[in-house]
């Protein structure tokens, strides 16, 4: 999502000032060289090489769901219906693998849980999407 010049100038002159403010007042927590990715993040619609939104999630201490802590809430955790993460497992690897995918796998698990009422214990389900864990789990 592309934003006008404007935008992105407005973004870029707003970023420089930040900069200046927080050298002269010491009074960020933000540091410069996050702040100068800012006019990016308006012209491109992400920072250069972000993974935010695409390989994890944010959960604020209100159970906000952010696609980073940075940007506005997308949710929030009450309004889930279920938990779900995925763990990979590849073996201790020895010396750099020659493959594009990274090399060897030796499990993929899926683990989920349904949202639960106060009082109650949570049921962890778990799938094997791919290989043999063996005892690992």
């Amino acid at each position: 999502m592309k934003l006008n010049k404007q935008v992105v100038k407005t973004a870029m002159e707003g970023a420089v000032l930040v900069i200046r403010l927080s050298g002269e007042n010491r009074n960020s927590l933000t540091s410069s060289q996050y702040l100068r990715t800012i006019p990016d993040f308006f012209q491109e619609g992400q920072r250069p090489g972000c993974i935010a939104g695409d390989k994890f999630l944010y959960v604020d201490q209100q159970g906000y769901i952010k696609q980073c802590p940075e940007l506005p809430p997308i949710a929030h955790i009450s309004k889930l219906d279920e938990m779900r993460t995925e763990f990979v497992c590849i073996p201790r690897p020895i010396k750099r693998a020659e493959s594009p995918d990274g090399g060897p796998l030796r499990y993929r698990v899926v683990h989920s849980a349904s949202l639960w009422k106060p009082g109650e214990k949570p049921v962890l389900r778990r799938q094997v999407i791919e290989g043999d864990p063996g005892l690992s789990i």
